[in-house]
């Protein structure tokens, strides 16, 4: 795990328009799988997330307008499954993913016994992969404040 700044965070997610969370899931996905937790985190949903995510901005940006003007229903339906992918799937599948490193990182911290830090499952649900970093940022913080004391 490592320290990142929050708000080079949201200045990527601004830039990659959004498609920053899974970028920063499967960058991390060794370093959690590393911890010694029973639980492990795959790389097949945020990569998914990625490929579809990046086939509906190409669409929207290059070829949209031209399947609306020869197949209207085929762009309609594309459009219709954008939607449905940007405010039901990929919501759900990054919190089941936040779900799955804030279940990783609490195992964590009752194994190295660190009880300064805790995590909250509605700063998942809200902020997702920018409150994960933050927490993570303050285990840092800890772990090397503890260190310097002894």
């Amino acid at each position: 795990m490592k320290k990142s700044n929050l708000l080079v965070l949201i200045l990527l997610s601004i830039v990659t328009l959004g498609n920053y969370a899974p970028i920063w899931y499967l960058r991390r996905r060794e370093a959690f799988n590393a911890l010694r937790t029973r639980e492990r985190l795959g790389g097949v949903g945020p990569t998914i997330l990625l490929l579809v995510s990046i086939g509906f901005l190409v669409y929207s940006f290059g070829f949209g307008e031209a399947v609306q003007h020869t197949h209207f229903y085929l762009g309609r339906r594309i459009e219709l499954a954008a939607t449905l992918f940007n405010l039901v799937i990929w919501p759900i599948v990054l919190l089941w993913y936040g779900i799955g490193v804030k279940r990783i990182l609490d195992e964590h911290l009752r194994a190295t016994g660190n009880d300064r830090v805790r995590l909250s499952g509605l700063g998942v649900f809200f902020f997702n992969f920018l409150y994960l970093q933050y927490k993570i940022n303050r285990i840092i913080t800890t772990s090397e404040a503890n260190a310097s004391m002894t």
